[in-house]
């Protein structure tokens, strides 16, 4: 049974957490590129330093999107599962 079917917010949730993995994936990647240049530039430490609290902090905000809440939002999950979901 297709569970986009029988239950579109789980549908929607799982769709939202494969976003979410995909993008911290891809941060990562470009991040290590970024940290990686850092090897020609003058201030070398700084640079890597510089980069990798970036890309903490764009993991963090990734990690922080709500995918029940932005289900909800965009009307696959209803507002009360929101509520229980929080609970």
């Amino acid at each position: 049974i297709d569970e986009c079917a029988t239950d579109r917010c789980k549908c929607c949730t799982d769709r939202v957490d494969n976003v979410k993995e995909f993008l911290k994936n891809s941060a990562k990647q470009v991040f290590d590129v970024l940290i990686k240049s850092c090897s020609v530039c003058p201030a070398k430490d700084q640079c890597r330093q510089y980069w990798t609290d970036r890309r903490k902090g764009c993991i963090s905000s990734i990690n922080n999107i709500d995918s029940k809440e932005v289900c909800t939002q965009i009307g696959f999950c209803k507002a009360a599962s929101l509520q229980n979901f929080m609970e």
